[in-house]
């Protein structure tokens, strides 16, 4: 791989879960793992391999019970959980398997909400939604509430959604996991296009190898630890 510029390095990530009548689960056993800043990473192995655990530690969404994560020279996990969330709200963006829209609201104010939950202004936050809502091409679609818009639509609107605040990596649990083919396909092609245009680093977890071939390196987890990492690059 060449050599660049590290957005986020993660030291000997251990996580357990405390199990009733039974000793703790062992979900994570010493995860290593350097990101370069505008990579792509796909994460597969089976399920129950701590695909979607490793994912929520790394975007700071959980601690780890041992081992540091790194975004630039800080250890996020020394932060109080204040900080930790000011943090990730303005750093990191998450799309996971389903979309999460608020349904009562419509498109547009589902991205912008991010903005106004950081204390933007309403006005900055708008067309900052709208531009992104075009970049997804979506223009034509804001208004719409999340009920009257397709599968891949919605998914659409949540990675405009977690682009909102600018973040430097946009971590995706299955974000094509609910959709079909064609709207995986559509999808798929958005987040590298985003990764190409802007430059936002991407670690994505899947069960999809046709997505997974799509990255820079592909890590495969198995029974809580790194069996093997393709780099192709």
């Amino acid at each position: 791989m060449k050599k660049n510029e590290y957005i986020l390095q993660a030291h000997d990530i251990k996580k357990r879960y405390a199990m009733a009548k039974r000793d703790a689960l062992e979900v994570l056993k010493g995860i290593s793992i350097d990101i370069i800043k505008s990579e792509t990473i796909a994460i597969i192995g089976p399920s129950g391999a701590g695909k979607s655990t490793l994912l929520h530690i790394l975007g700071g969404l959980d601690r780890p019970d041992e081992g540091e994560v790194y975004y630039g020279e800080e250890n996020i996990f020394s932060f109080s959980d204040e900080r930790l969330a000011r943090f990730r709200s303005r750093e990191i963006g998450f799309v996971f398997q389903f979309h999460h829209l608020l349904p009562e609201f419509t498109a547009l104010e589902n991205v912008l909400l991010p903005g106004l939950i950081n204390k933007q202004s309403f006005s900055k936050s708008e067309q900052k939604a709208k531009e992104l809502l075009d970049m997804v091409a979506l223009s034509e679609r804001m208004s719409h509430f999340p009920s009257e818009l397709s599968g891949g639509e919605q998914q659409r609107v949540a990675v405009a959604r977690a682009l909102l605040n600018d973040p430097k990596i946009l971590f995706a649990d299955e974000p094509s996991g609910n959709l079909d083919r064609s709207g995986g396909e559509q999808l798929h092609n958005l987040l590298w296009k985003l990764n190409g245009e802007i430059g936002i680093t991407l670690f994505i977890v899947t069960h999809n190898l046709e997505l997974a071939k799509k990255a820079d390196r592909i890590i495969r987890l198995l029974d809580g630890k790194i069996a093997n990492s393709d780099d192709k690059n």
